[in-house]
């Protein structure tokens, strides 16, 4: 029966066989609630962004990406911006 140091090692001597449990990436999208919609995109040299209302259409980021770009955005603009994550539906 291998002890801790044997398996540590054939890990090493051995990485495509080492297990990960990391969950998939979440997409997440921006809710705007003073616009009633999703952002779609953002233009900070006019200052000028555009929504949508069906979160299909709106602008799909990783979840870190998305908390970067909401706290951005409300700098930029004042307003309040939340993320919610993005489900996407599997029916046509």
């Amino acid at each position: 029966m291998p002890n801790r140091a044997h398996r540590r090692a054939a890990a090493r001597a051995n990485p495509s066989q080492k297990q990960t449990h990391k969950l998939p990436t979440q997409r997440c999208l921006l809710w705007l609630p003073a616009s009633g919609g999703y952002l779609l995109r953002v233009d900070p040299i006019a200052h000028t962004f555009t929504t949508v209302e069906q979160p299909a259409e709106a602008w799909h980021l990783d979840e870190d990406e998305a908390e970067a770009v909401c706290l951005v955005f409300r700098d930029l603009t004042g307003l309040p911006a939340t993320v919610r994550p993005y489900f996407a539906s599997s029916q046509g």
